[in-house]
């Protein structure tokens, strides 16, 4: 075990969106140092995890199930909000874009675990004004404010952290789907 997020000593860790990007990475940090890890995501990780749960964050039956069965049978340590998704605003993605950026996350603060929990955001979350990511800039907003409204009433750490663009296969995509969508993307570094 390997102390983690406050000096605690960790040795079970939760990541959801675990197999890739900022959530893959966390994942693959845990396991290098010798933290058992479980992860819940679509794809299956390019490195060794003790457990990998394979689930569509957009079907939320789905998602409670599975998230109800972990937390009560398995004392994490900590749990990681890792997924999000962000396109060139579509009206056909807002419900995509809530139920993977906060919906889930819902469904992990009301089973109130007995962890303590990061939510990962995006530093979208601080901008406004920009119609074509609107939708989820919005929802980046929420989950912000319902993570430091449920971190004021839990007896547990409760985190957010807003990091920084990453130069991934995801990011990558995001700035394809705005030419796609005929917008001239600029990511910006403050």
């Amino acid at each position: 075990a390997d102390e983690s997020f406050g000096g605690t000593k960790m040795s079970r860790a939760l990541v959801i969106g675990g197999s890739r990007n900022f959530g893959g990475e966390l994942a693959r940090a845990y396991t290098n140092k010798g933290i058992t890890v479980d992860i819940i995501a679509r794809s299956e990780p390019d490195f060794t995890v003790d457990n990998h749960y394979n689930c569509d964050l957009q079907n939320k039956v789905n998602r409670q199930e599975l998230f109800s069965q972990l937390i009560e049978n398995n004392q994490y340590d900590t749990i990681v909000c890792a997924t999000g998704y962000a396109r060139a605003q579509e009206v056909s993605d807002e419900t995509r874009s809530l139920e993977l950026n906060i919906g889930y996350v819902r469904d992990v603060f009301s089973l109130q675990p007995e962890s303590d929990i990061i939510t990962i955001g995006s530093q979208w979350s601080f901008k406004d004004g920009f119609a074509p990511l609107q939708n989820y800039i919005d929802v980046k907003h929420m989950l912000r404010s319902e993570t430091l409204s449920y971190a004021a009433q839990s007896a547990n750490r409760v985190n957010h952290y807003c990091v920084p663009t990453m130069e991934t296969a995801s990011a990558r995509n995001v700035r394809d789907s705005f030419v796609q969508a005929g917008h001239t993307f600029k990511a910006s570094s403050n």
